[in-house]
């Protein structure tokens, strides 16, 4: 696990950008270098949370990753955000 932190970003911001970063990652397939065997795929799954001015960066860190394993609950591979948000949701109704 890890966190990426954007200082003066937006909610909506933030989880445009993890929905770039997620679908850039997936869109690649990884290979073993010395066979060029086909290993598949990896996916992210992520939660993006809002500082808040009365948090703590344990009580924004658990809330972050409160939405990350609610992403995971909800299938893999998507965002889910404190707002109820599930992008990846979002984008596969849409297609």
């Amino acid at each position: 696990e890890f966190a990426i932190i954007l200082p003066g970003t937006t909610l909506q911001n933030a989880v445009m950008l993890a929905d770039r970063i997620r679908k850039a990652v997936e869109s690649r397939r990884l290979k073993k270098r010395r066979t060029d065997e086909d290993l598949g795929v990896v996916t992210l799954s992520m939660g993006a949370a809002l500082l808040r001015w009365n948090d703590t960066a344990d009580s924004l860190i658990e809330r972050a990753d409160s939405l990350l394993y609610a992403a995971k609950k909800a299938g893999r591979n998507r965002v889910v955000d404190e707002d109820g948000a599930d992008v990846a949701s979002a984008a596969t109704s849409a297609a």
